[in-house]
């Protein structure tokens, strides 16, 4: 114990050459200086004194004879921070973190999640924080049956919940509730009405009975298919109509693009500012209250920090600043047909099914002073059903 306390606390040896070396003993011996480890070696004699006791050799070293000297090595810590003194911030920064390594085996690092397809990591992540398994949550005040029966009571939209504690690592397995569609009430159905006006050129009834002829102008609106049918026995039943009703049809589409135009673009210059997530806890700056440019977007980028393989409870996020400037654009008149045009072909990929048939389309062009105009009128044989629900009641019928 005696040992482990000196080299604590530090020790010296002293070394003292003469030709009476017995005189640095009595001076011990006079000023009651504690010492151990006495070796006599010709005309030297040695010894060890506690780090304390150097200050009480001050006045022998004063009064040596020519032919005398003193030595001193020093031992245990004094040793260390003689040798080391100058990185023992690197030293206590080791301590310490290993310290705090081991103090954290207590707390959930991260947190693992599979089996999701609807949702996000991050989304579920917020869910299971809420029930108290987060980074920094303790480990032990955690009750795997419990979170599980809560988390599938709070959040219906799964069906499956397993947690398993893993070391430092919560890992999170999940099922996702199949999606099922609500059934409808028994009285709900639909009908099949026209959504623009149009001439009758053919159809295609699966279920219902149509309520048209080949070559009537119908307006909009007009019942197509109906999903009210008169049975033998003299009744009516409902059911959804369904089917396809073509007519001859008549649309313009009008669209005018500037001649100046104001588009963002990125102008290359970034900057990124970088916060940490250590077991709950947040640090650093990740606000955009004081953006580093007058005008910008923003990406966050979140990344799960390791060291030596092993994931350590440090989540980096990095909120990225991407620099945009306004740039105003002068168009040509070439360049603004062209625009027109794309967006007119646009119209019709939005408007028209692959069954669809454009039998004639007059396509003008105008130009001003502020830009260029295009008018298009298609004539074309489409499918014009569109699903109309209602209640039926076997009284009544309510649209």
């Amino acid at each position: 114990m005696n040992k482990l306390y000196r080299a604590v606390l530090g020790y010296e040896k002293l070394i003292f050459t003469s030709s009476e070396p017995e005189r640095i003993l009595n001076f011990t011996l006079q000023y009651n200086i504690p010492l151990w480890g006495i070796e006599r070696n010709g005309s030297e004699i040695s010894f060890f004194v506690s780090r304390f006791a150097r200050r009480h050799f001050r006045a022998f070293e004063e009064k040596l004879l020519g032919n005398e000297s003193i030595r001193w090595e020093k031992r245990g810590s004094v040793r260390f921070f003689a040798r080391f003194g100058k990185r023992l911030g690197f030293f206590l920064g080791a301590v310490f973190f290993f310290a705090m390594l081991a103090l954290s085996t207590r707390y959930i690092w991260s947190v693992q999640v599979k089996g999701q397809e609807r949702f996000t990591e991050n989304e579920i992540r917020a869910r299971l924080k809420e029930i108290g398994i987060a980074p920094g949550a303790l480990k032990k005040e955690i009750n795997t049956s419990e979170a599980e029966l809560l988390f599938q009571v709070e959040n219906p939209e799964f069906s499956f919940l397993s947690v398993n504690l893993i070391g430092t690592v919560a890992q999170i397995e999940v099922r996702e509730r199949e999606s099922v569609e609500k059934t409808k009430p028994e009285e709900h159905f639909s009908n099949q009405v026209a959504k623009i006006a149009g001439k009758i050129v053919r159809y295609e009834v699966l279920a219902g009975e149509i309520q048209v002829k080949i070559g009537e102008s119908v307006p909009q609106g007009t019942l197509l298919i109906s999903g009210v049918r008169e049975n033998k026995n003299g009744g009516f039943s409902a059911l959804d109509a369904r089917g396809r009703v073509f007519a001859e049809t008549r649309r313009c589409f009008e669209e005018t693009i500037p001649f100046a135009q104001r588009e963002t673009l990125y102008t290359g210059r970034e900057k990124v500012r970088e916060s940490f997530e250590i077991l709950g806890f947040s640090f650093g700056n990740s606000s955009v209250s004081d953006p580093p440019f007058a005008s910008f977007e923003t990406l966050t980028v979140t990344e799960d920090l390791s060291f030596l393989g092993r994931e350590l409870p440090i989540v980096q996020k990095s909120l990225v600043f991407l620099e945009t400037e306004e740039k105003n654009e002068v168009v040509t008149v070439d360049r603004a047909k062209i625009l027109a045009y794309d967006k007119y072909e646009k119209y019709k990929r939005d408007i028209f099914a692959s069954d669809d048939e454009i039998l004639e389309e007059n396509v003008t062009f105008s130009e001003d002073e502020n830009g260029v105009t295009i008018l298009a009128e298609i004539i074309s044989v489409e499918d014009i059903c569109e699903e109309k629900p209602f209640f039926y009641n076997a009284s009544y019928l309510m649209n």
